[in-house]
């Protein structure tokens, strides 16, 4: 006698669901939520799997949980995680892809508004490259703190506006910064590309990056590009821990000097502060080093250097508490898992 139990009775009807699901909606013309061909094989599997239990038996077998009660329905559910995981990690990276496409057009636009508005800004000047996102309250005093020239070498300011809602351009802008702005939030590493990009238009002599929240001394710029501008170094990082750091003694603190330690196991280095945004750039290293990363940059742009056999140095500086207002970096925790995991994607490149 044909067996046909509950369970079976489920899957067909799950099947013969799905199944419609997919005729009516492909009689429609909208934006999908759902792929329909994802779920006609979902459909067309439920179907099987409820007629024909048997296709179970194999990798029942192949797992030895033919000899047990519930074998089969164990061995189902294990097929069906892998697929599903892989399915995941598929779609996981073609939105990728996609958001890395939607990021590359934000900063084209930037960069090609940039130009249209600031077509006459003179070339071999030192750039110091701010991005923000909603420092309205604190870029204004930023921005006014930078130094016209230093030792007879101009310096041009250049505040990336990551999607800000706060109004950080127009405050930028009154404090006599020139603006590039991001029709969307990017991310830090998207904005500084963004300024790179304009910076290397303008036959920059260098790039200095600091942060929009007062933390980073503009005092400290000269002696960042010094070793750039005569040639000594590539990369100039300012360094917390070779200097001092007012901020508490933290989870992060600790982070600094664990991503440190592992960036120079990994290359060979002697790095103090892996993760220091306040640094002086030489242009040939932006052009030589493909960047990527959206966010957490810091480690690409090291680790990059490091194996192009560029001169990476370090100079003491002081960093301050923020002016005001909270960290846009996220939950500790967080932040550090993004951090390592940017670390290893620029170690395997």
């Amino acid at each position: 006698m044909y067996e046909f139990s509950n369970l079976r009775m489920a899957g067909v009807l799950l099947g013969l669901a799905a199944l419609a699901w997919v005729f009516f909606d492909l009689r429609r013309y909208r934006v999908r939520r759902i792929n329909p061909a994802s779920m006609l094989v979902f459909a067309l599997a439920s179907l099987a799997l409820a007629l024909w239990p048997g296709l179970v038996d194999a990798p029942a077998d192949f797992m030895g949980l033919s000899g047990i009660s519930g074998g089969r329905l164990i061995a189902l559910l294990i097929v069906s995680n892998v697929l599903l995981w892989l399915l995941a990690i598929r779609h996981r990276g073609r939105l990728g892809a996609a958001m890395d496409d939607l990021t590359a057009t934000m900063r084209h636009l930037a960069v090609a508004e940039f130009a249209a508005r600031h077509a006459s800004l003179p070339p071999q000047r030192v750039w110091v490259v701010i991005p923000v996102f909603n420092e309205a309250a604190n870029i204004e005093a930023v921005v006014s703190r930078v130094p016209n020239w230093l030792s007879e070498v101009p310096l041009q300011v250049l505040v990336v506006d990551d999607g800000s809602t706060d109004g950080s351009a127009t405050a930028a802008r009154s404090a006599g910064a020139v603006c590039a702005r991001l029709p969307r939030n990017c991310g830090g590493g998207a904005a500084l590309l963004t300024g790179f990009e304009i910076a290397l238009s303008h036959e920059a002599r260098a790039v200095v990056t600091m942060d929009g929240d007062g933390q980073h001394d503009p005092a400290a710029v000269e002696a960042l590009i010094a070793p750039i501008v005569s040639g000594r170094a590539d990369v100039v990082i300012g360094s917390r821990i070779l200097g001092r750091h007012d901020a508490k003694v933290g989870l992060r603190s600790v982070g600094v000097h664990f991503f440190s330690r592992l960036i120079n196991l990994l290359m060979g280095s002697r790095i103090t502060d892996c993760s220091s945004g306040f640094r002086a750039i030489a242009p040939g290293v932006l052009r030589a080093v493909a960047l990527r990363e959206p966010q957490y940059h810091a480690p690409e742009l090291l680790i990059g250097a490091i194996k192009r056999g560029l001169v990476v140095t370090e100079v003491p500086i002081h960093i301050r508490q923020r002016l005001s207002g909270k960290s846009k970096k996220g939950a500790d925790l967080r932040y550090g898992w993004m951090f390592v995991r940017s670390i290893v994607r620029a170690w395997l490149r």
